[in-house]
């Protein structure tokens, strides 16, 4: 079976999850390509060590949908899997226009309702208009959690079992080895009795680091601590600015981009995501096999289903930097806190092996041949 992912503008949160069922069916003897165009995220070297990968020359995933489409036609795949509403739909029409019959997986990583509205309303009305009228073509639509599958359904208007439920496989035990940091990786660790707090993400609006950086600055008044922040994004120079006018330079740091933030988790005494919106954000579940106590704003979707409704993690109001701020106190200065929430975390971090993600999408796989034969 020759399996093809479309992924246009493939982040390192998509890439990351992609890679564990390329993997897999690999393993199971199935043939895989990825199509992007310029994935902008730092894993992209690693899908060309699991995966051949095509790259098309196109700024935009609509202006792929032509070239995408004489590829299919070239290459004839089984199936096509793609990611993201945009992806998604191009991965329809460029399936129509080769006219060969390849089977459609669909799946939604985040909100469509929050994403879309980030965006100029007639291109949200065309796309919300399209995703209503088209996603009913595809021979099985995924959710990448709970939330993000409920929405789903609201807003196509379909019953429960159309949209099928597949976590992500961000964990892996051969990754998340709980091995010792042998080197140092900032010297903020190495300061006796002052705890880091760490924020891991794309310095973009959705992610909302301005939360976290009042947050930190709020407890800083009171509690002596360090917060570095890891990603790279269009905001850098704004949190930079609020960074200066907060008078927390000395102990806040952007760092940008690093190939390893595992080590800067191991390390860290505290996890903290403040985003807007999500689907199912990695971030959580690495904290978690990381083995450090995380809090999150219970934003859609995603931070509920990983914390368990706040016992494995702590659940804040959005845009509310000084509850954020006092549950970093709390946990900081409880260690009893703190090793529950990462115990009852470790004990259910099985949800997202990659073994469970690959049966499900065999599954799907199945049903699909079964309805061709």
């Amino acid at each position: 079976m020759k399996i093809m992912f479309f992924l246009p503008h493939a982040d390192d949160g998509i890439i990351r999850s992609t890679i564990p069922i390329i993997e897999g069916f690999n393993d199971k003897g199935y043939v895989t390509e990825v199509v992007t165009l310029q994935a902008k995220g730092r894993m992209t070297d690693q899908l060309d060590i699991v995966s051949k990968v095509h790259r098309i020359n196109a700024s935009r995933t609509f202006f792929a949908i032509h070239k995408f489409s004489q590829h299919l036609r070239t290459n004839k795949p089984d199936i096509v899997i793609s990611a993201q509403h945009f992806a998604n739909i191009s991965a329809l029409l460029a399936k129509v226009l080769s006219r060969q019959n390849i089977r459609l997986i669909f799946t939604e990583r985040t909100s469509i309702q929050y994403s879309l509205e980030q965006i100029h309303w007639f291109k949200r009305f065309v796309t919300k208009l399209l995703i209503k009228n088209l996603y009913t073509f595809a021979d099985s639509v995924v959710a990448n959690s709970d939330g993000v599958k409920k929405e789903l359904i609201r807003f196509l208007g379909v019953e429960e079992t159309t949209v099928k439920l597949i976590y992500n496989p961000t964990f892996d035990s051969k990754v998340y080895k709980n091995d010792p940091v042998t080197k140092s990786v900032h010297p903020w660790f190495d300061i006796s009795n002052v705890p880091v707090i760490l924020g891991v993400g794309r310095l973009s609006l959705e992610k909302n680091f301005t939360l976290l950086i009042k947050a930190f600055s709020l407890l800083n008044k009171n509690t002596r601590a360090k917060l570095i922040i890891l990603g790279d994004g269009p905001e850098k120079q704004s949190l930079t600015n609020l960074i200066k006018t907060l008078k927390i330079e000395e102990d806040c740091q952007l760092l940008g981009h690093v190939n390893n933030p595992y080590d800067f988790m191991k390390l860290s005494s505290l996890l903290v995501l403040s985003s807007n919106y999500e689907g199912l954000p990695n971030v959580l579940i690495e904290g978690q096999a990381c083995k450090i106590p995380v809090i999150s704003t219970d934003c859609p979707h995603g931070p509920s289903e990983i914390l368990l409704d706040g016992k494995a993690g702590s659940l804040t109001p959005m845009n509310d930097y000084v509850t954020m701020s006092s549950k970093m106190f709390e946990i900081l200065s409880n260690s009893k806190i703190a090793e529950d929430y990462v115990k009852t975390a470790s004990e259910n971090l099985y949800r997202f092996q990659p073994k469970l993600a690959l049966d499900k999408y065999d599954l799907i796989l199945k049903k699909i041949n079964q309805k061709e034969n």
